[in-house]
């Protein structure tokens, strides 16, 4: 079975059901679809239909959520650019995820970050710590060559 990772972050603290209902949603499966990620592996016989682990993680500060996602499906770096985008209209927050276009693929740190308003910018996580002290003042470029859900 094949299997792409994802993983985002959320401004705000969102629950655990809404992330359901959104991914349900963003990929137009049922909920029950979405399943715990430790038994995603479990789920090998369903062949037809996209199928997501999820886990979740809630922080007091900083980026507040932790989105953390296996799927079977073979995802084009572009959808990944779509669920980040439709994510922070859809939960109107910021969302922040790693950058894995050719002109970063040097840089570790570098992120692209999402607007509720639609708008995008790349910029660098500065806070040499965990997640909880993202912090993003490196600098900050409107992106206009990603493509909007």
């Amino acid at each position: 079975m094949y299997c792409d990772v994802l993983e985002f972050m959320l401004k705000e603290k969102i629950g655990k059901q809404d992330i359901i209902e959104f991914l349900a949603s963003h990929f137009e499966i049922s909920r029950i679809h979405v399943i715990e990620k430790d038994n995603f592996f479990d789920k090998e016989k369903i062949k037809s239909e996209i199928f997501i682990g999820l886990t979740v993680h809630t922080l007091d500060d900083g980026f507040q959520t932790l989105v953390q996602c296996l799927v079977n499906a073979r995802l084009k770096d572009i959808q990944l650019l779509q669920l980040a985008a439709h994510a922070a209209i859809f939960f109107k927050t910021e969302i922040v995820i790693g950058d894995f276009r050719a002109e970063a693929a040097g840089q570790q740190d570098a992120c692209l970050l999402f607007y509720a308003d639609g708008s995008v910018a790349e910029c660098v996580d500065n806070s040499y710590g965990g997640i909880n002290n993202v912090d993003f003042h490196a600098f900050f470029q409107p992106v206009d060559t990603i493509s909007r859900a």
